[in-house]
This record gives C-alpha cells, structure tokens and sequence, in this order.
C-alpha cells in the first residue's frame, strides 16, 4: 500500500458553514504493485531405467523432471527438464568363448610305410560363464600318416569312453567301442579288437531314490466365530524319501495355518465435532457453528453415532462491543436580549445518546 496525507486544514467551518472533505491530518490509502515476487524452481530425478546391457557392465540412466519452472529472478533446479544422467550397473558377467589350436605335427612315428604323427591342441582362453567351448580338450592330440613307404606297419587302436549308463540307479550297462587309428598291414601285429567291436560293464548299482510321498490334510475349525481368525492343517507322510530320493514339502506332523473369516464383527460408529467456525458478528453477539465428521461408520449392529455426518450444532458468541455514534442535537433559540437595536439569543445543544466504544462524537457546529 502507499498512503497520501491530506493538507492541513487551515479555516474551520463555524456558523454553519461547509464541512472540509476530511479531518485535518486525515489519510486515505491505495493499493500499489512492484515487481512480481521470486519463484524457486522444484524439480528432481526419477529413478533409474534398466541396464543397458544384459550382462557385463553397462548404463542406466535416471531423467529430471521439473514440476515447477523458475520465475521472477527465482533459483533455478539444480538440471534443466528432461536432463539424463547415468551410472554404471552390473548383472550377470558376459560368457567367454574358448579360444584354442592345435600346434605344430610332431616327428613321424616310423622311418617306413605309413606312419604317424600328432599335434595337440592347447587352450589359451578357457570357456567361462556359458560361453561356447573349443573343438577339442586342452592336451587332446589328433594323428595323421607319415612315411608312407611300405614297411611292415603295426595295428594301432584303443578303445573309446563308455557311453552313458542303460539305468541312472539298479544296475543298468555301458559299452565301449574299439576303433582303429591305424589298420595292420605288410605284414604288421593285428590289433587285439576288430574296429567297432563293443565290450561292456555293469553301472550304476546303486539302489534307485525313492521320493517322498504326503499331503497337507482339511483345515480344521476356524479360531473365532466373527471377524477373521485363523485355522490349521497338518501334513501326512504316507512314504518316506530314502537313497537321495526328493524330501516332501514338510515334515510329518508339520502344520500351516490361514485366515478365515466367518461373520463379520459389528462396527462402533466413531465421530465427533470439530472446532466451532467463526462468529458471525464481528462486535456484539453472534452464532458460531460446529460439524460433525463420521471417521468410521457403524456396521454390522454396531453403535451409531451421536449425531450423523455432516450435522451441525451452534452456540452464541460475542467479541468486542458494537461502537456508539453520539446523537444529540440544538434546541430552539431563546428569547431576544433586547426588544430593539442589536442583541442576541441563545440555543442550547442536548445530548440524547453519548459516544461509546469508539463510536463518533457529537458535533458542534
């Protein structure tokens, strides 16, 4: 607000002349306006999206979101709209594949008639974490012929890795087949197997898992007669697990419960009145009001409620005392001083209601 004083008055009104505008050293104001204030920006970043990666290291990134903009010379966020940031994030680790080759053949096996010589292979990157294997063991060797003058050349064979079992448990049977790398000839020793031919063995004699067998039985009774209670089962093992075969979900004996409900419990209504609003005079005597706010409601025969939600109740109230304005005023002019020439008469000013609390004063003029 600005306020503008008013000049002092410098002739009274008397004899019933005109009132001036105002009382000396009377002011009035009005309203005024400046620059609009500051407004700070609100803002924040949300949270982080997915890896960008599904293994290994990768990124995830977060984006700020401005809620409020800065205005008026207000502070600024600490990012602008939609500005990103990242991090580094983490899951499973990457596979590594297998890298490796076979070197260089070694010296022939023989000076005549088809020989042989091998190479090895050597791993220098293992597999890791499922990544693809190499072609062949690290330390596996391959053979080729060599000196393939004719000599007297030796059988040369073996027999290979047994396949998988017939039976996982109770004796079932595996074979083994005989190849031959290098077939007799010239006269060379015969192998002690033919190539292909199979040899056999028991495996797996162990006696077979037996899994447990059982069951959870009825829930019994339910622990309350309203409301929600609670009510058990027991489990049964009808067969036990033996020889490494699967556990059942429990034991036997084991109980679990679960919640029931039956009918509900009856519900006491719960309210009250809230703080009486303001008085409806601003001097004298008034009313003022009071609602009535329900938070849970009766239900199932529970006890109401006082009064219902949204009722109201009043009650007189008084501040200060309602000012006073004076009422007074003159009475007829008396008798003439004289009964010629110039004189003069008098009239007297009567007071009916005198000022009170701040009201206004008579005025004599």
């Amino acid at each position: 607000y600005q306020r503008r004083v008013h000049g002092t008055v410098s002739v009274p009104d008397s004899f019933g002349g005109a009132a001036c505008i105002a009382d000396d050293g009377a002011t009035r104001s009005q309203e005024c306006s400046t620059n609009e204030c500051p407004v700070d920006c609100v803002g924040s970043y949300g949270t982080f999206g997915a890896c960008s990666t599904s293994c290994g290291t990768g990124s995830q990134t977060q984006t700020f979101t401005v809620s409020v903009p800065s205005a008026f010379g207000g502070a600024s966020c600490i990012a602008d709209d939609g500005v990103t940031r990242s991090q580094e994030c983490s899951t499973n680790e990457c596979p590594v594949d297998c890298v490796g080759s076979y070197g260089s053949f070694d010296a022939c096996s023989s000076t005549c008639g088809s020989g042989a010589q091998a190479q090895t292979f050597t791993v220098s990157v293992p597999s890791a974490f499922g990544g693809m294997g190499c072609i062949a063991d690290d330390g596996a060797t391959r053979s080729q012929a060599c000196n393939t003058d004719e000599c007297p050349v030796d059988c040369v064979g073996s027999y290979g890795a047994f396949d998988a079992c017939s039976a996982t448990c109770g004796a079932g049977s595996q074979s083994q087949t005989f190849t031959v790398s290098v077939p007799s000839g010239f006269g060379g020793a015969a192998c002690i197997a033919d190539d292909g031919a199979t040899r056999s063995q028991v495996c797996n004699t162990d006696d077979c898992p037996v899994d447990c067998v059982g069951s959870y039985g009825q829930f019994g009774a339910c622990s309350t007669s309203c409301g929600v209670g609670s009510q058990t089962q027991t489990f049964t093992v009808s067969v036990p697990n033996s020889s490494g075969g699967a556990a059942c979900i429990a034991d036997d004996g084991a109980s679990r419960s679960q919640e029931c409900s039956t009918n509900p419990c009856p519900v006491d209504c719960v309210g009250s009145y809230g703080a009486f609003g303001a008085c409806s005079a601003s001097c004298g005597t008034g009313s003022q009001t009071q609602t009535f706010s329900v938070s849970v409601a009766d239900a199932h025969g529970g006890a109401a409620c006082i009064a219902e939600d949204g009722a109201t109740r009043s009650q007189e109230c008084s501040t200060a005392d309602c000012p006073v304005d004076c009422i007074g005023s003159y009475g007829p002019f008396g008798s003439c001083s004289t009964t010629c020439g110039s004189g003069e008469q008098i009239q007297t000013f009567s007071v009916s209601v005198p000022d009170s609390f701040g009201g206004a004063p008579c005025t004599l003029r």
